[in-house]
């Protein structure tokens, strides 16, 4: 009986995955960054910090996960300059830089992230890859208030 629950609870969590996934095929990705599969990026540094990529889908789960604060969570957004964020997550000691274009006719969430918090809230290195990303796809960041 174990083994039935926990095989109904692994597809269950699979199929959530493959309905959560991106198609990156539509996106340009910065060479520096290998993928790791389901829209998550990684740029690895064997001397510092390794950065994110992760592109996920613009809908109602991931708009509340990204652009709702959570001090609970210690999650903490500040909007930055041409309509992107900034953020600081202290439960993951993350920081990083996000954006939402549209592409298709679809909206995505762009997040550029440090795998750690810098004590002097320096962003500039994922700031610098959202502006890298937007011009290797051509695209602009959706202004938040129309959204």
């Amino acid at each position: 009986m174990f083994k039935k629950i926990f095989l109904v609870l692994f597809i269950g969590l699979i199929s959530i995955g493959v309905v959560a996934a991106v198609d990156t095929g539509d996106f340009n990705i910065p060479d520096e960054f290998d993928e790791l599969g389901g829209g998550v990026f990684i740029l690895q540094s064997f001397m510092g910090t390794d950065q994110y990529l992760t592109i996920v889908p613009f809908n109602n789960h991931y708009k509340a996960d990204y652009l709702i604060n959570d001090s609970s969570e210690g999650y903490f957004i500040f909007l930055y300059k041409n309509n992107t964020f900034n953020y600081v997550e202290k439960s993951v000691n993350e920081q990083g830089s996000f954006e939402i274009i549209e592409i298709n006719g679809n909206k995505y969430i762009i997040d550029f992230s440090d795998e750690e918090i810098k004590g002097n809230n320096d962003f500039s290195d994922t700031h610098k890859w959202l502006i890298e990303f937007n011009k290797l796809n051509n695209v602009t960041a959706v202004n938040p208030t129309a959204l």
